[in-house]
């Protein structure tokens, strides 16, 4: 498949937000989602997409995970520091109990 082609397929995005952080302001927050919904359109992605951010919970403030739920973006605690190997753990099971096409983005600096 390339670039160019339509792909409809499961796509899964992961957010480290200790390297890339959540905005401050609600405003940031609600397009969040959308943007990358849009990015995706426009790169000829399409299907069901899930959109993860993960991150010490223990230093986001209630009214921000809030605003993360209400925008369709779930939120997982990892310990500081933990991210990266969680993220390889996780992308390994997902190849190994996957047998169709999954496209995979993670967000960082």
């Amino acid at each position: 498949m390339t670039y160019m082609e339509n792909a409809y397929t499961n796509i899964s995005v992961w957010w480290d937000v200790e390297s890339c952080p959540i905005p401050t302001n609600f405003d940031g927050i609600d397009y969040i989602a959308k943007n990358i919904r849009i990015a995706l359109s426009n790169a000829n992605f399409h299907g069901k997409l899930s959109i993860s951010a993960y991150g010490n919970t223990d230093l986001i403030p209630d009214e921000v995970q809030n605003a993360l739920h209400r925008t369709g973006i779930s939120l997982h605690h990892v310990s500081m520091g933990g991210i990266t190997y969680l993220f390889i753990i996780t992308f390994y099971e997902l190849l190994h109990n996957h047998n169709h096409f999954l496209c995979f983005f993670k967000i960082n600096k």
